[in-house]
């Protein structure tokens, strides 16, 4: 399998090698790819855009979505019944779905993948398209000193945590890590 590298804006990876590559293999093996992939590239979010004559696979790392590789219609229906059996949702509704695939997926070469997405799906024109949120349960990756803060802001944080009671509220846009800081501080109040 190749592995895609993006550097600025732009995959380095010839979009056209990892799409041929993506037509040739089980479609367990290019789901598996395509998280192990996105993990190693620290991505976010996997998106498939069904279009009139392929469906894009773009990766979404640090906000920006890179476009990795395209996939014909038939291989793309085989890819999108995979992912609606083992997310449990219908590629018949009419309706927007959401689910989560939680499996660990055994590639062709051996290779075991930890498969841990939230899985959107809409209806579109031209298919199915779907966005997939990894998540990545590595507990050693949830920890303050991780998160990149300020000294003054680890004082706030500390201080927040230290206290009995209350209520902390995370907020913030898809992506911001709202989810790994509240582990990060469930993490530091566990030791």
């Amino acid at each position: 399998y190749h592995d895609i590298a993006l550097t600025g804006s732009q995959a380095t990876t010839d979009t056209s090698q990892v799409s041929a590559m993506l037509e040739q293999v089980r479609a367990d093996d290019m789901l598996a790819y395509l998280v192990k992939q996105a993990h190693s590239l620290g991505a976010s979010d996997i998106h498939l855009e069904s279009q009139k004559e392929s469906t894009r696979v773009r990766f979404r790392v640090d906000g920006v979505l890179h476009k990795v590789a395209e996939l014909s219609p038939a291989k793309y229906r085989v890819l999108i019944a995979a992912i609606a059996s083992a997310g449990n949702i219908s590629t018949a509704s009419p309706d927007a779905q959401q689910g989560h695939i939680a499996q660990k997926i055994k590639m062709a070469d051996g290779a075991m993948v930890d498969v841990n997405v939230r899985l959107e799906t809409v209806p579109t024109i031209n298919g199915i398209d779907v966005v997939m949120r990894l998540f990545n349960m590595d507990q050693s990756m949830f920890t303050l000193e991780r998160l990149g803060l300020s000294e003054t802001e680890r004082k706030v944080v500390d201080e927040i945590i230290s206290k009995p009671t209350g209520l902390v509220l995370a907020v913030g846009p898809t992506g911001s890590g709202k989810t790994t800081t509240l582990y990060s501080m469930l993490n530091s109040l566990n030791v």
